[in-house]
């Protein structure tokens, strides 16, 4: 076997002019991932898109790539308590926590604390819809750029982008792949993101460490290419229960689309076991895939709202079993 050492170097001989020179290594760009970040990229209406290993890969990315060490960001009371309980544990920025409904309030504390980032999620983890549109405008209007999670409803059902949004980190852990076997997650970026600190993006974001095997990526083409199909199923279910919750006037919270539902209660645990029981749910810290997941509320200290509560979140399998399931967990006729 003869070995040729223009197959075995990064860039081919000829430099960088050569139509091959961004296939250079596989952390940074091969044509499988680039393939798909242009793909999705469409989907979004974005100029770019990046793949990452999780949602809290692209939210700490987006944090990492446009914020320096001193900057404000704004972030909603009842925002996701990992992203909480990181911005708390790096101290590298000044935090303010808003509610995010109050647009007056929240434009005259833009206007004051002169943030350079707002971000929440949308909906929230507490299912709430926010007017995304006139949050962007009050962002912009300042100066500041928006960063906005659609997670708890994936791109399918809302972008973000199209609302005026600078910045959307997705994980792609929960509905996107949605067969609890993959990892995964994207930074969108309306615009084409600019060089931070004279480092070229694409190298900025190599030398972070941003991994995402080939394995990854097709997990998640595939679960694109289903996903319209699981999520209305889920969704379908969970508006059966939703309607059924609201008949036996049983407190509970839904964004109105998706899989999860949240059901306040004095035991989350306790409550949790319960629909274990019924041999139906299984309990994880997740939610989208395609079983059906039952979680207890997590690090209440997290959240300015405090709420004992548990979430499910509605697979592939029948409803009216699904339906039963819920019944007999809660103790309904």
């Amino acid at each position: 076997m003869n070995f040729n050492i223009n197959t075995a170097i990064a860039y081919p001989l000829d430099g960088y002019n050569s139509p091959h020179q961004r296939f250079t290594y596989q952390r940074k760009e091969y044509p499988q991932l680039v393939n798909l970040e242009e793909k999705l990229a469409e989907i979004y209406k974005a100029q770019k898109v990046l793949i990452v290993n999780s949602g809290m890969e692209a939210f700490t990315t987006l944090l990492d790539y446009y914020l320096d060490n001193g900057d404000t960001i704004i972030i909603n009371r009842n925002l996701y308590a990992e992203a909480q309980l990181w911005l708390r544990a790096i101290k590298r920025y000044d935090i303010i926590m808003a509610d995010f409904h109050d647009l007056d309030a929240l434009k005259k504390l833009v206007q004051t604390a002169k943030p350079k980032l707002l971000h929440l999620d949308c909906p929230s983890m507490k299912q709430e819809w926010y007017n995304i549109k006139e949050i962007a405008n009050i962002a912009h209007e300042y100066g500041a750029k928006l960063s906005v999670d659609n997670s708890i409803v994936s791109f399918y059902y809302y972008n973000p982008i199209l609302d005026g949004a600078d910045f959307v980190p997705e994980s792609y852990s929960k509905y996107v792949c949605g067969h609890g076997d993959t990892m995964a997650g994207a930074l969108i970026f309306k615009d084409a993101p600019a060089p931070k600190n004279g480092v070229a993006t694409v190298d900025f974001f190599e030398w972070r460490g941003r991994c995402v095997n080939p394995l990854q990526v097709y997990n998640i083409e595939r679960g694109i290419e289903t996903l319209g199909v699981r999520l209305q199923k889920s969704t379908d279910t969970a508006k059966y229960i939703h309607k059924m919750l609201l008949d036996k006037k049983i407190h509970h919270l839904y964004a109105g689309t998706a899989a999860n539902i949240v059901i306040p209660c004095e035991n989350p645990l306790k409550t949790m076991e319960k629909f274990v029981n019924t041999k139906m749910f299984t309990p994880l810290s997740a939610y989208g895939a395609t079983f059906s997941i039952i979680t207890p509320s997590r690090r209440a200290d997290s959240y300015q709202d405090d709420m004992n509560y548990i979430r499910l979140s509605f697979g592939m399998e029948d409803k009216m079993a699904l339906a039963s399931a819920v019944k007999a967990a809660l103790g309904l006729n």
